[in-house]
């Protein structure tokens, strides 16, 4: 980025800039990934875990920051 300062006097300007590196950004999420079962049996519950890419490379665990829901509408509570 690039901080520019200007100031006018007697109709004539001056400026000066300077080039800025923005460092220690906060990574950010750029992909998810859910794992546990592929079936469950009627009335029982899947264990399923949320896995967060951030934009740095790194991984971690998102399960608990995760809103969860199903296509069936049945609860997720086992999750």
């Amino acid at each position: 980025m690039t901080v520019t300062a200007s100031y006018i006097s007697g109709g004539v300007t001056r400026s000066a800039s300077r080039s800025v590196t923005i460092v220690n950004v906060a990574a950010t999420l750029s992909g998810i990934a859910v794992t546990g079962p592929s079936s469950v049996n009627e009335g029982a519950t899947g264990s399923y875990v949320a896995t967060g890419t951030w934009s740095d490379g790194s991984t971690s665990n998102v399960t608990s920051l995760a809103t969860w829901s199903t296509t069936l509408g049945r609860s997720a509570a086992g999750c």
